[in-house]
Formats: C-alpha cells, sequence, structure tokens
C-alpha cells in the first residue's frame, strides 16, 4: 500500500488495518508509527482528527487484520502472510469462496474453489445451511472454517449463485433421461396386456401406435422396485413434461392412463459364437 499511495476510498481502512500491524511490531510507539504512515502512504493524508479517531479506537481494543476490505483484499496473500512475523499467524480466517459450479440434475450438486482448493457439495443444503459446508471442508479439504453471521453468509452464497457456471451433466446422469430408459423398459420388456380391460392389473397395452399404462403401476410396480427416489407427484410430472404422456381416460370406466408414443423395437444382430471343436478321445 505505502509503494502502490493508497486513494480516497481507501484510506480509514488501510490506516486502521496499519494499526493492527504497528501495535504488534511497535507496541511502546506504534501511534507515531500510524501517523507516519498516513503520512507517506496516502495520495492525501486523512486528517489530524481522524487519525486520532483511529488511534482511540486502537486504544480501547485489539482488532484483528481486515484482510477482507480494500484496498487490503486485492494485496493480500493468506498462505504468505502466515509465515510473517506480524502476520495472520495461526488465526483462522473465513476462505476466499470463488468460481461455483452447478451440475444441473434435478438435484443439482456443486463444486467450488476454497482458498484455491476444489471442494465437491452434494446438495444445495450444503449452500444453504453453513455447517454443512464446514462438514464438507473438514472432510475434504482438512479444516474448518470459522463461523459467519446468518447476513453474511447469505451475502457470500448469492454472490457465487450468481456468478455460476452452470454445467451439463454426462450423457445419461439426467433424471428425466433415468425415467426415460425406466419407461421404455416397461412398455417394451414388462408384461403386454392384450385388452385395455385388462391395465389396472399392470403392464402395458399398445394400440395404434401408444402404449398405455396406468402411471400408479408403473412407479410401485416397476420404479419403485428399482430404488427410484422422486417422488410420486413429481415423476408424474415429469412423464408429461420430458417423456411426451399424456393423460387420458379410455374405456367404459374411464380409466385413467397414460399413452406414451410407441417404442422402436432395435433389431441387435446376433452372432452365434463359434466353439472350438473338441479333440477327440
Amino acid at each position: 500500500m505505502a509503494q502502490n499511495k493508497v486513494g480516497e476510498g481507501g484510506r480509514n481502512n488501510a490506516l486502521f488495518h496499519y494499526g493492527v500491524y504497528a501495535k504488534n511490531k511497535w507496541p511502546d510507539n506504534w501511534k507515531s508509527k500510524v501517523v507516519v504512515f498516513n503520512e507517506t502512504a496516502m495520495e492525501k493524508p486523512l486528517s489530524d482528527s481522524e487519525v486520532d479517531i483511529i488511534t482511540k479506537q486502537h486504544d480501547k481494543k485489539e482488532w484483528g487484520y481486515k484482510c477482507k476490505d480494500e484496498p487490503m483484499c486485492s494485496l493480500c496473500d493468506k498462505s504468505l502472510c502466515r509465515t510473517r512475523k506480524f502476520g495472520i499467524g495461526e488465526e483462522i480466517m473465513f476462505p476466499n469462496l470463488t468460481d461455483l459450479q452447478v451440475i444441473d440434475l434435478e438435484d443439482p450438486y456443486y463444486y467450488m474453489n476454497v482458498d484455491g482448493q476444489r471442494l465437491k457439495l452434494e446438495s444445495v443444503k450444503h449452500l444453504r445451511q453453513q455447517s454443512l459446508f464446514q462438514e464438507s471442508c473438514m472432510v475434504q479439504l482438512k479444516f474448518r472454517p470459522p463461523t459467519l453471521k446468518e447476513k453474511d453468509w447469505v451475502v457470500v452464497t448469492n454472490q457465487l449463485l450468481n456468478n455460476a457456471e452452470i454445467t451439463e451433466p454426462a450423457e445419461g446422469l439426467r433424471t428425466e433421461d433415468q425415467l426415460q430408459n425406466h419407461l421404455q423398459e416397461y412398455c417394451l420388456n414388462r408384461v403386454s396386456v392384450d385388452s385395455k380391460d385388462d391395465l389396472p392389473r399392470g403392464g402395458t397395452w399398445t394400440n395404434n401406435g401408444y402404449h398405455h399404462f396406468v402411471f400408479d403401476k408403473f412407479y410401485h410396480s416397476h420404479l419403485m422396485r428399482r430404488r427410484w427416489d422422486l417422488g410420486y407427484s413429481r415423476t408424474a410430472e415429469m412423464l408429461r413434461e420430458k417423456c411426451g404422456c399424456e393423460d387420458k381416460r379410455i374405456g367404459k370406466n374411464k380409466l385413467s392412463v397414460y399413452v406414451v408414443k410407441q417404442f422402436e423395437i432395435k433389431d441387435e444382430e446376433y452372432k452365434q459364437k463359434v466353439l472350438k471343436e473338441e479333440a477327440p478321445y
């Protein structure tokens, strides 16, 4: 700061910050050092009354460095500072959180840089609840960040989300992709019934290029057995929104069924395995 000179808007913060350093390095005459810094490090020095306010603040209490405030923040090197005699030492400071990456799934997970180290967060709860974020840091990065006030945590997470990078997941990982695969399997490989009147017992009825099925049977007898963890209503909604299904009523009893365009059966060429002829006895 002394080399580049501190301009208006950052002078009070800079001088207060320097006061922390001066009290540690020159405990007997730190006030005179603060005066010298004000005169030599500022583009335009603060008034005597402003300097007096800062020194009185330091007289009343032992303060920590203002590393998160400008103009110090842009010049801060925490790792180097910890090695300096009058640096932050073992003081636990909240890390710098940057580069949030959102893996765009039904239940997204996240990556971010924590003081330059990559951290994975399993769910949005790890962004909303500071304690879960701290647990992730302890497991993966082997340190526990201090706890911010809730309003400050909200500001930090909102800044991260506003600048987040949205990343498409690998093919087949999306929930709707998995649901589409389950639906196709159910329609092609499960029990096919001969009549729409048999649908209440389960299975699919294919007619005029469309598969018909009862959603409740599909959900409980097929999806749940495959450890499907998306809720009943959300699954029904996703079938309509993402999988091309329509909700209709058919037959005399107006049975509620889902209808989807018939899937094509892919012919897989089967090659007969050539067995090695056994040697005679």
